[in-house]
């Protein structure tokens, strides 16, 4: 179990709060590890490996919900307007 801070994980492992965010995601997303919001469990590992299906990002609804990029942008905007 782990209870450190995000902001101390990416100090130690020298990585920005995004690159973060989408190790994190994707590790709960393969059932390697489980997260409540406070803590994190590393689960056991699968007999096999677990192939991971990536579907396109087609429309913008997609791209809001699931691009880093498109998500950082809006958020950028939003803060910037008065």
């Amino acid at each position: 179990m782990s209870y450190y801070a995000y902001d101390r994980i990416c100090g130690v492992l020298r990585m920005t709060l995004d690159d973060y965010i989408q190790a994190r995601n994707s590790l709960i997303d393969m059932d390697l590890v489980a997260f409540d919001g406070t803590a994190f469990q590393v689960l056991e590992l699968p007999p096999a490996p677990q192939a991971r299906r990536r579907r396109g990002l087609r429309t913008d609804r997609d791209l809001e919900q699931h691009d880093s990029s498109t998500i950082r942008r809006r958020i950028l905007d939003a803060l910037a307007k008065p």
